[in-house]
């Protein structure tokens, strides 16, 4: 039996001080190269014309898949996907948060529909202003 469940966006997170966007999904998504995840439809925001795409840098870790400049040929499909903003955006998005250094407004993320697929190629579900857990 196929599989034809959009995936749908279950959490995510930011560390500021590190500059990382934790997405977390509800199945395995298709992390196969630099092209398997689209940033242009990647945004931080405070309202819906407040918002702002993700940067350039992404980068490979081990344990979770992240973009980047120089892909390896050891990627991992998996339901978590770590961003890097860039250092312009990660001051810039401090300044638009709840935390110390902020307008004491939570930032919320959006992804669009068809931001990333799972393994089996079905888009993910638009998440609009879904909650996003900052970390100072």
């Amino acid at each position: 039996m196929a599989d034809i469940t959009a995936p749908i966006l279950v959490h995510s997170e930011i560390h500021f001080t590190t500059g990382v966007l934790v997405l977390v999904f509800n199945e395995v998504m298709d992390l196969t190269d630099d092209s398997s995840v689209n940033r242009h439809q990647i945004y931080l925001k405070q309202a819906s014309d407040d918002r702002f795409q993700l940067g350039q840098d992404i980068h490979t870790l081990p344990s979770s898949y992240k973009l980047g400049l120089s892909l390896s040929s050891q990627f991992v499909h998996g339901q978590m996907i770590n961003i890097s903003l860039t250092e312009e955006m990660r001051v810039s998005a401090i300044g638009r948060s709840g935390t110390n250094g902020g307008d004491e407004v939570r930032l919320t993320v959006e992804v669009e529909s068809g931001a990333i697929k799972d393994v089996s190629g079905n888009n993910n579900v638009l998440a609009s202003n879904f909650v996003l857990h900052e970390h100072g």
